[in-house]
C-alpha cells in the first residue's frame, strides 16, 4: 500500500509543473480538433514518461472507481488527474519468454523496447547485447534527461 500511496503522490507532483491537471474532457476534445486542424504540429517542449510499477489498468480503474464512489457516496467513476492527460499509451509487459515479468524485465522493455527475462536489466533475452535506453538514445540527440523516482536508483525500475 505504501508503494501505491508514494507513486500517487509522484504522479501528483509531477501533474502541479504540467498545466494537464486543469483540463476536463470537454477540454481534450478542443485540443484534438485544434490539432487536427492545424497545417504544422510542432514538437512536445517537454516529454514526461511516468511509470507506475505495479500498475496496469486493473489497478487505474479501481482507483477511479474508488475516488467516485468516495466522492459521490454512490458506486461512481472519478477520473484521475493523469487520466485526463491527452497523450497515453500502453504496452504489454509479459516477458521475452513467459509471461510472469518482474520489475527488471518490464523496466527494460519501457526503457528500450526490448522484451527479455525475469531478472536481465538492460540487456536482449539472450543476455548476449546491452540495450540502448530511451534516455541514452534522448541525451546522444542533445536532450536534457531528467529521472525522478520515491526509491533509490539501483532499484530495477528507474535502474532501466
Amino acid at each position: 500500500m505504501k508503494k501505491i500511496i508514494s507513486w500517487v503522490a509522484l504522479v501528483l507532483v509531477f501533474v502541479c509543473f504540467i498545466s494537464f491537471s486543469t483540463l476536463d474532457i470537454k477540454d481534450l476534445d478542443v485540443i484534438s480538433v485544434q490539432a487536427k486542424e492545424s497545417d504544422e504540429l510542432k514538437a512536445p517542449k517537454y516529454i514526461f514518461m511516468f511509470i507506475g510499477d505495479g500498475m496496469s489498468q486493473v489497478q487505474v480503474n479501481a482507483a477511479q472507481i474508488y475516488k467516485g464512489t468516495t466522492m459521490s457516496n454512490g458506486t461512481e467513476l472519478s477520473l484521475l488527474s493523469f487520466t485526463k492527460f491527452p497523450v497515453t499509451g500502453l504496452l504489454t509487459t509479459q516477458n521475452a519468454e513467459t509471461f510472469v515479468p518482474d520489475s527488471a524485465s518490464t523496466a527494460t522493455a519501457l526503457s528500450s523496447g526490448i522484451k527479455t527475462n525475469s531478472g536481465v536489466l538492460g540487456l536482449t533475452a539472450d543476455k548476449t547485447k546491452v540495450t540502448e535506453t530511451i534516455a541514452e538514445k534522448m541525451k546522444a540527440a542533445g536532450k536534457k534527461v531528467g529521472i525522478v523516482t520515491s526509491v533509490t536508483l539501483n532499484h530495477a525500475t528507474p535502474a532501466a
